[in-house]
């Protein structure tokens, strides 16, 4: 692996970049921030949603909360709130400032599996589009903020470039600012094209930052006839123990309708104060939003108790039954 300090190339993608990206996700994924969000109308000049929470992943436990807003300018009612911890996942909502939580769902976790499966949300996805049962998970509701530098639009661009959809045309160093980046030209054209708008373009990519998206710019298809392009910006703050970590991130939708109409909509999001999670695990269960901490299901025997059960007791009758019919013989003798 080329040290930070050495002139990057592009013939080190991406072996270089998978080794780096795997040791960012580790790293970040230790940090929380305020984030702040905001959706706007180019066309019309419509502010059409803002958000403002914390993003966090503490290693295997995580937390996110949230608010949402679409009337910018007045205080924010709606909050919810995603955490996981050693016994059970949860997802909260607060419909007002003055209502109490409520959980909207609860799972719980197999003993067996807890280390296994929590160990699983600190890992990255597996596909460049996951699952609706995967977006679920509190570590995919996460991933889109904290590492939004990997994602493209909704696509984690790590495991991108390794599906069969995805095609490598070209790799080359570009210089801006003094710093030597590395340009990558794809293909990407997916089975289940609809799920995502992403297709064919470029990223730039800066090794010297654990080779995360700098700047990226595809072609797009939303289907029915609108199609378009996505233009994607990071900027980083390599102030916090010399990791980079996402400061600003802006993402265009540009589109034309089949009928001619014209889409331009804007994505941005901003991160500040960023610090290391706790990672204390009374911070991610209910009690420390002041509800009680829920009952354990009370858990059903191994089917393998129940054929032992089963078969002392049918042993037993049969012992039983045995034993009288032997009775019943000698006195009838």
């Amino acid at each position: 692996m080329a040290a930070d300090n050495d002139v990057p190339s592009g013939a080190t993608f991406p072996a270089e970049a998978k080794a780096r990206w795997r040791e960012y996700v580790r790293r970040v994924t230790r940090y929380e921030a305020v984030v702040r969000s905001q959706l706007t109308n180019v066309v019309t000049g419509e502010v059409r949603m803002t958000g403002r929470g914390t993003g966090a992943i503490s290693g295997t436990w995580a937390l996110a909360s949230g608010f949402r807003s679409s009337q910018p300018g007045q205080a924010s009612s709606h909050r919810e709130v995603r955490g996981i911890n050693s016994t059970y996942s949860f997802h909260l909502i607060r419909d007002t400032e003055d209502a109490g939580w409520r959980v909207e769902r609860l799972e719980w976790i197999a003993p067996d599996a807890a280390a296994d499966g929590l160990q699983a949300l600190a890992l990255p996805p597996e596909n460049p589009i996951p699952s609706v049962a995967e977006n679920q998970t509190v570590w995919h509701a996460r991933v889109r903020s904290v590492c939004k530098a990997l994602m493209l639009n909704n696509l984690w661009f790590p495991s991108m470039i390794e599906s069969p959809d995805f095609a490598l045309r070209s790799v080359e160093n570009v210089e801006s600012e003094g710093r030597v980046l590395v340009r990558v030209e794809f293909v990407y054209l997916p089975d289940e094209a609809l799920r995502t708008p992403v297709r064919g373009g470029f990223v730039i990519l800066a090794p010297e930052r654990y080779w995360l998206i700098r700047e990226a710019r595809t072609e797009a298809d939303w289907g029915e006839g609108s199609i378009g392009e996505i233009h994607i910006d990071n900027e980083f703050d390599t102030s916090l123990e010399a990791l980079p970590l996402l400061a600003h991130h802006q993402m265009h939708w540009i589109a034309t309708t089949e009928e001619g109409e014209p889409v331009h909509n804007v994505s941005e999001m901003w991160f500040d104060r960023w610090k290391r999670s706790s990672g204390e695990e009374n911070d991610y269960r209910l009690s420390a939003f002041g509800l009680p901490e829920p009952q354990p299901p009370r858990r059903r025997p191994r089917r393998w108790i129940w054929f032992a059960v089963h078969a002392v007791v049918g042993g037993f009758l049969m012992l039983w039954y045995g034993v009288r019919r032997l009775g019943t013989g000698r006195k009838a003798g």
